[in-house]
């Protein structure tokens, strides 16, 4: 199986690549920047992005390797939530790729200020990521939002 689900801190993470999903709003309110870059890096690099476009940088002084900047979509309610977020994913998992990354580690996209309900953004990550043959972590950094995606998926647990 390669999706398993992990209680930790994603800047810990010794995976390939790790992914830091913001959008410019959210890093202008004060999100803290992606491990690995400063705050005003981490503006330019999402103020540089089109779309759903990711970017890919080295990782500095962290255990990994890259550090993967991906917009995160918002909830909109609007029935095309689930696509625009599975979406976001592969486009992590081909950014991945094509960096012969063979881990990846990523939070679960897409909730707290971004407004997906915590259940439907990790139905979709599992979906999405589940098939990946790159070994993938699923991060969290809350121990109830852990035990709940545990005992909804107990085989990534």
């Amino acid at each position: 199986m390669s999706l398993r689900f992990v209680l930790d801190d994603i800047a810990e993470s010794e995976c390939d690549a790790i992914v830091y999903a913001a959008t410019p709003a959210a890093l202008a309110e004060g999100a803290a920047p992606a491990p690995g870059t400063t705050p005003e890096e981490e503006r330019q690099i999402f103020a540089s992005l089109d779309g759903d476009e990711a970017r890919i940088t080295y990782a500095n002084d962290l255990y990994c390797t890259y550090v993967i900047h991906v917009p995160s979509p918002e909830w909109k309610g609007d029935g095309a939530d689930a696509e625009r977020l599975a979406h976001c994913c592969r486009v992590c998992l081909q950014l991945a790729a094509e960096h012969d990354c063979r881990s990846l580690a990523l939070p679960l996209i897409g909730v707290g200020r971004y407004g997906f309900p915590e259940a439907e953004a990790l139905r979709v990550a599992v979906e999405t990521l589940d098939a990946s043959p790159m070994e993938i972590e699923l991060l969290f950094d809350d121990k109830g939002a852990f035990e709940r995606a545990g005992a909804q998926y107990p085989d990534h647990a």
